[in-house]
């Protein structure tokens, strides 16, 4: 039985910065990129999980083609139906795989504007320790609102231990009281 929840920060959130789409001018070399850009929403899919192939061969974020099929029925590039293949999707995997392997070497900007370049395989380790990266205190779980960069959040942490006792000894209160 555990007194206080789980801490939120190993939670991982889907639609995270390092989990999103990303415009194209974060990449270092974008003339390479060009082919993997979105024609619905104009930004370069993100390779972990957010990106399909059509049977056209043409690259969309997940969450802009799918409800295009939806309500268009063809490709916004090349018109071809896609609503009457239930599998036009699905049969790409290599396809897909390919295109994977291709945007995780492709070397980025940090989106947050620091001063950091490497592989989109790299920039969610990245985020994590990077300076301008905004994040809720870790003692959000007991009802700490402050939300900050990195480096705003340790030093709150550090010097808030009076106010993060007092609402953790209102938790626990709270907790006995129900």
């Amino acid at each position: 039985n555990r007194l206080f929840p789980q801490n939120a920060q190993s939670e991982k959130k889907k639609d995270d910065i390092a989990n999103m789409s990303l415009d194209d001018e974060f990449f270092i070399s974008s003339n390479d990129i060009e082919d993997y850009i979105c024609s619905i929403c104009q930004k370069v899919p993100n390779p972990h999980d957010c990106f399909e192939v059509t049977c056209c061969g043409h690259l969309f974020c997940k969450n802009c083609i799918l409800p295009w099929i939806s309500s268009n029925g063809n490709c916004p590039l090349c018109k071809s139906n896609l609503q009457n293949d239930g599998n036009c999707l699905k049969d790409v995997e290599k396809q897909s795989k390919i295109v994977y392997r291709i945007l995780q070497n492709q070397k980025i900007r940090c989106p947050n504007d620091c001063n950091w370049t490497g592989e989109w395989s790299n920039l969610e380790e990245h985020i994590k320790q990077c300076p301008n990266s905004i994040r809720e205190c870790k003692y959000k779980r007991i009802g700490c609102t402050f939300k900050g960069k990195n480096a705003e959040c340790e030093i709150h942490e550090k010097n808030n231990p009076q106010e993060h006792l007092d609402l953790a000894m209102k938790y626990i209160i709270d907790k006995e009281g129900q």
